[in-house]
């Protein structure tokens, strides 16, 4: 059914002949040219200052590419979400498949009980309240995807982990050596009664 066309050489040569053809010894046999290979291979391998800068340089560049495109992506969220009617602001879990979640219908925020089924608590119907909360879930989108925010997040945790944690420290030393004090004092009045009483 199916053929295989085999193109060869142009030549009548068998493997064999094609073979020892190709294994003639290089020009070169003394070795300098594999040794000059070496130097050159050596040579490119080496890893200058420079080349440390470039790639630190790279590396900010493609971070700040990352945050821009995340900025950009908060951006078109939020335009798109100006435009939906019916959007989740927030809410919080008050146990198991149990939660209030506040929704914007419109211009119109409700308070909303989920659980076995939904259903409405309330009506927000203060303006100021309702634009009070739509600013601050707005701030919220806005800081949501800031690199900047989540590093001094972590700074502001990690010091004040450090400083509960020698505040801690302080706490105990002072309580230790407080019953240090305590313990020697008994011992010098003890040792000073045991040596009146030999007297």
């Amino acid at each position: 059914m199916f053929s295989t066309v085999v193109h060869g050489d142009e030549s009548n040569k068998n493997v064999d002949e094609w073979l020892d053809d190709n294994d003639e010894p290089s020009e070169e046999i003394d070795g300098t040219s594999s040794e000059t290979d070496l130097n050159e291979l050596g040579s490119s391998t080496e890893f200058s200052a420079w080349d440390f800068f470039k790639m630190i340089f790279a590396t900010i560049f493609v971070v700040g590419l990352i945050y821009l495109l995340l900025k950009f992506i908060n951006k078109k969220n939020k335009l798109f979400n100006q435009y939906k009617y019916i959007e989740n602001i927030g809410g919080t879990s008050l146990g198991t498949n149990r939660s209030i979640q506040l929704v914007k219908v419109g211009d119109r925020i409700l308070v909303v009980g989920v659980g076995e089924d939904i259903q409405l608590l309330k009506e927000i119907d203060d303006n100021e309240e309702i634009k009070e909360i739509l600013e601050e879930h707005n701030s919220r989108l806005d800081h949501l995807a800031q690199p900047r925010d989540i590093f001094n997040k972590l700074l502001q945790y990690k010091k004040g982990k450090s400083s509960a944690d020698t505040n801690e420290f302080q706490s105990i030393l002072k309580e230790q050596l407080s019953e240090l004090s305590k313990g020697r004092q008994k011992m010098l009045e003890e040792f000073s009664k045991k040596g009146s009483n030999k007297e």
